[in-house]
């Protein structure tokens, strides 16, 4: 009978000494290290309760800490059309719930040679839009971001990037390198203007070769420039196609410095969409 009591009682504890041969027992935070050897199975237990708490607690807060971060990381769609465009079939006053629906939290609107539909939403949410205009110049198209009112067209490629300036504006290059738009940034502006742009698209979900976006990217870092994504969207469907995770900002600065460290992702457009916008454009009389 002694001996059935010598081996039942606690047999977690002999087990654990065993396994431990007699190492420490290190408890997390100010507790001192206490060999094993001294201890009885009651603080053996007592022991073991307390660094699982605390390892449980660390990785609670771990946990927190990760949680408090992704929640102040935002999708931004850097590229939207709305109705204000003329080959925009998105309707402005869709916008907002469309982004709702797709969990885009900021967008830049950058209507053609206007920059009328953005200034009018972020009257009714500032903290989800970014005023923008995508620019006709002589030699191609600008998108000016942060921006307060309109930009003139056809102006030259420097002197566009000058009056986007004046505004405290960012100059964002749009789809750099695809040859399938007949408005891409002509090179002999490129090179004139390119240590003042402040970002570069390095994805189009328009774009319809791969190599386009492979090329802004490469040119972006060539250069030292920021990189930006955008859908370039004309429809509903198109909405958040291609966005930028990054930290929330408060300023035109502050969107730039977070710019640099933020994520690109993107999903190619199908290029039926491409074809629906000439078609549109075809019916309206649109060049």
């Amino acid at each position: 009978m002694s001996l059935l009591y010598a081996l039942c009682p606690l047999p977690f504890s002999v087990f654990y000494l065993w396994l431990k041969s007699l190492r420490p027992l290190r408890l997390r935070g100010e507790h001192p290290a206490v060999p094993v050897s001294y201890l009885g199975h009651s603080q053996i237990f007592s022991g073991i309760a307390i660094e699982v708490s605390l390892i449980a607690g660390e990785k609670h807060q771990k946990l927190q800490y990760e949680l408090k971060d992704k929640k102040l990381m935002i999708k931004v769609d850097m590229h939207i059309h709305t109705s204000y465009s003329p080959d925009s079939l998105l309707p402005i006053d869709d916008l907002l719930r469309t982004c709702d629906g797709k969990g885009i939290d900021c967008v830049a609107v950058v209507d053609h040679d206007t920059a009328e539909g953005g200034l009018k939403l972020y009257e009714l949410a500032p903290s989800k839009i970014i005023v923008g205009e995508e620019i006709h110049t002589t030699l191609g198209e600008i998108i000016g971001l942060f921006l307060k009112e309109n930009i003139q067209p056809w102006l030259s490629p420097m002197e566009t990037v000058e009056r986007i300036k004046a505004q405290g504006g960012l100059v964002y290059l749009p789809h750099p390198f695809d040859g399938m738009r007949a408005a891409v940034l002509e090179r002999q502006a490129l090179d004139e203007i390119w240590e003042k742009i402040d970002i570069v698209e390095v994805f189009n979900s328009r774009n319809v070769f791969p190599w386009s976006n492979w090329k802004a990217s490469s040119f972006a870092v060539e250069k030292g420039i920021v990189s930006g994504a955008g859908s370039d969207a004309h429809t509903r469907f198109e909405v958040g196609r291609a966005y930028v995770m990054m930290e929330s900002f408060d300023s035109a600065a502050d969107f730039l410095s977070k710019l640099a460290r933020a994520e690109i992702r993107g999903r190619k457009t199908p290029v039926v969409f491409n074809l629906l916008n000439k078609v549109y454009k075809i019916v309206r009389g649109i060049g």
